[in-house]
């Protein structure tokens, strides 16, 4: 072999190192893109684009509250809880007792755990609109109660609690969440005729209701009304298979 003339095994020994150098580089480049676009700079999502549209017209006009309430809801959709608290701020300071503004807000300070703060805005919704001309179908009105109604059950002032739950359903009687929410809280209190009254009511506006189907279950169990239990049991899983509470009766029922 003449010198400086490479063998063709070292030539393709070189070729084979050259080509690894090159899908080595083309991986970390595609790795290095892959990277930057979509963990630093991941793609907007529709509520990202909507966030940007919203920040744009309060540019425009700041003292816009339907806007500060619409980018209030969407950092809600985000997750950004704090800075939803104070677009929804904002937006009373500019329209003073908005109702929407502040059903919502209420809601997102539950969702941060202030239950007192959520309370004490309920509140004042129902100061601002039960004596205002069209309270009787008020829903923001209505929303407030169920709400209200929710804090107290949940501190177990259930007189309380039904006493809202009975103002929201003056508001929208054929509501069935409210009739079960109602019920619940008679089931709690060992109320059990007026919890089976009450599901039922609400069986009766929405037949296939999974929850109510549940609880009217467990009322008949506790009234040692073992088959028509079972009944409801069953119905309720139809209805909704993922209620493990219907479950875990029908196998104790069945069990029996």
């Amino acid at each position: 072999m003449q010198a400086g003339v490479m063998s063709p095994k070292t030539v393709a020994t070189a070729i084979k190192v050259f080509v690894g150098i090159l899908v080595v580089s083309a991986v970390g480049a595609l790795g290095y893109y892959l990277y930057d676009t979509y963990y630093l700079h991941p793609p907007l999502t529709a509520v990202d684009k909507s966030v940007q549209e919203v920040q744009a017209d309060l540019k425009r006009d700041p003292r816009s509250v339907n806007a500060h309430i619409r980018l209030g809801e969407l950092f809600v959709k985000q997750n950004k809880l704090q800075d939803a608290r104070q677009e929804f701020q904002k937006a009373l300071t500019f329209g003073k007792n908005h109702p929407r503004a502040m059903l919502d807000l209420g809601l997102v300070e539950e969702q941060l755990g202030n239950t007192s703060a959520a309370e004490k805005v309920y509140l004042q919704m129902e100061r601002n609109l039960s004596k205002t001309q069209f309270a009787q179908i008020n829903t923001y009105l209505g929303d407030a109660f169920v709400r209200l109604g929710l804090i107290y059950v949940g501190r177990k002032q259930y007189v309380k609690g039904l006493d809202y739950y009975g103002k929201a359903l003056t508001i929208n009687p054929s509501d069935a969440d409210i009739l079960v929410l109602t019920a619940n809280a008679n089931y709690e209190r060992g109320e059990y005729d007026k919890a089976r009254v009450g599901y039922e009511q609400a069986l009766r506006f929405v037949p296939d209701f999974g929850e109510a189907h549940l609880g009217l279950g467990k009322v008949l169990e506790k009234q040692g009304k073992k088959d028509e239990a079972l009944a409801q049991y069953k119905l309720a899983l139809r209805y909704n298979p993922e209620l493990t509470e219907a479950s875990a009766g029908l196998k104790r029922l069945e069990g029996k």
